[in-house]
């Protein structure tokens, strides 16, 4: 039992050191004046991308994803540019969100929140762990046409 509860402790204690070690400044981004109907690319617009650092000894690869909960039909106009990036131990890697949100008339003159979620792949093939960290994005649209 003592062998057990140190393998979690262990675990946990590894998994805290490497969340450390992968980072990231895409935490709250706020837009304003997105244009439903025309696409809206936050590199583009000067905003700041998904940039990520991996501060590791090894190579990574991260999968990103995008979920939008108060209105989940949101998630199909946010595009991840790079859904899955591969960055380099102690390098960085970065992808542009672009938001292409139709033209209907429900959709101005509102605020959204939505949240990037980013994890690595398989870390270990021996204890089948990953890390990953929530970014959010909160955008609003022009008030009208």
């Amino acid at each position: 039992m003592k062998k057990i509860f140190c393998f979690f402790i262990i675990l946990l204690f590894s998994k805290f050191i490497l969340s450390n070690e992968i980072r990231t400044s895409f935490i709250n981004v706020h837009l304003k004046n997105v244009i439903p109907g025309k696409a809206f690319s936050l590199k583009k617009n000067s905003y700041p991308t998904l940039k990520i650092l991996n501060k590791t000894k090894k190579d990574l690869i991260l999968n990103i994803k995008v979920e939008c909960y108060e209105n989940p039909e949101i998630n199909n106009f946010i595009l991840i540019e790079k859904p899955k990036l591969k960055i380099k131990k102690e390098s960085f890697s970065e992808t542009d969100i672009i938001i292409n949100l139709p033209e209907r008339k429900e959709f101005y003159g509102k605020k959204f929140e939505v949240y990037i979620f980013t994890e690595t792949e398989n870390l270990d093939n021996k204890t089948n762990f990953s890390v990953g960290f929530k970014s959010k994005l909160i955008f609003e649209t022009i008030k009208e046409k």
